[in-house]
């Protein structure tokens, strides 16, 4: 059940869609002249002003992102593995009623967490994504990959973040 602070949260949150989308319609080149685009319901915005930076520390720091790429391949394997393993474990626990499981749900602010908790959850969003997405930056110009740009979205109320490579290099 949504809570009323939930509810005018998801109303806010479809009033910025609803006024994105008209002004996208109104001015279209005003939007993508600030880089802000539309994919489906995800709201984007493009940035290029991030690529010098990370090109820079990929280039010089080649060697440490190339032997963290070679790392990470394997222990993501592993890592989502074990999340998988953790995640059925849990549901078996619920499904047998064990007092040591814990339902799972996504953290949508306004919906399952209230807004109270808003700040704190766009922190660890900001503490996750930004050295994610760097790291994905460093990584493909350390394998002498050119960067398009890099930049935010957000998908209804799930935020998302992106370093975008030149398509054309993987044709």
């Amino acid at each position: 059940m949504i809570s009323s602070e939930g509810g005018i949260f998801l109303l806010t949150v479809a009033a910025i869609y609803l006024s994105f989308f008209l002004f996208r319609e109104i001015f279209p080149e005003k939007l993508e002249k600030h880089g802000l685009s539309f994919d489906g319901l995800a709201i984007i915005l493009r940035t290029k002003k991030l690529n010098h930076f990370i090109e820079h520390v990929g280039k010089k720091y080649s060697k440490i992102w190339k032997i963290y790429a070679t790392l990470g391949i394997p222990l993501g394997i592993i890592l989502a593995i074990y999340g998988i393993y953790v995640m059925h474990l849990n549901a078996l626990l619920l499904l047998k009623g064990a007092p040591g499981a814990a339902p799972t749900q996504p953290l949508i602010p306004g919906v399952t967490i209230g807004l109270d908790a808003l700040p704190y959850f766009a922190l660890a969003i900001l503490i996750t994504f930004v050295p994610h997405e760097l790291s994905h930056g460093f990584v493909l110009t350390a394998e002498d990959l050119p960067i398009e740009s890099s930049g935010i979205l957000l998908f209804l109320v799930i935020p998302g973040g992106f370093v975008e490579p030149v398509e054309e290099v993987f044709e």
